[in-house]
């Protein structure tokens, strides 16, 4: 990550903080993940819509059987504490169809380091009839 616009210390942060949760989702790492965010922390989903951190990744990773992510480029200000990390996501579904798309996640960090908001932002014509088809496969409770 460049330099531009502060502190190099948020850059390094930011940079760390980053690579942890690309690895967090590669590895389905739920204690992992949560653990940068904030306790009330928020993600913004096409699929999944809004809700708490703690809600979307149990799902996410309940619909995933393998998660491959390719780092195209990180861009953060220090001044808003945001980070985007543009990368390409290869994603098996629990029932094993794969969808690939690129993907822009965007997360606002806190004064503590801690994400308090991600909005995943990718094209949704792959994803989204392969998790419905997924879904209409499990059985109804």
């Amino acid at each position: 990550m460049d330099n531009i616009s502060g502190d190099p210390t948020w850059q390094d942060k930011a940079k760390h903080i980053s690579q942890r949760y690309l690895d967090c989702l590669t590895e389905a790492d739920l204690a992992g993940v949560l653990a940068l965010f904030a306790a009330d922390g928020t993600v913004s989903s096409p699929l999944y819509g809004e809700q708490a951190a703690a809600a979307f990744y149990p799902l996410l990773f309940g619909d995933t059987q393998v998660s491959r992510l390719k780092l195209i480029d990180v861009l953060s200000n220090a001044d808003q504490r945001t980070v985007a990390l543009f990368f390409h996501y290869e994603w098996q579904l629990a029932d094993g169809e794969w969808v690939q798309f690129d993907v822009i996640d965007h997360l606002r960090f806190n004064e503590r380091d801690q994400i308090t908001s991600l909005h995943i932002i990718y094209d949704t014509q792959a994803s989204r009839p392969a998790l419905a088809r997924q879904q209409a496969k499990k059985p109804r409770s």
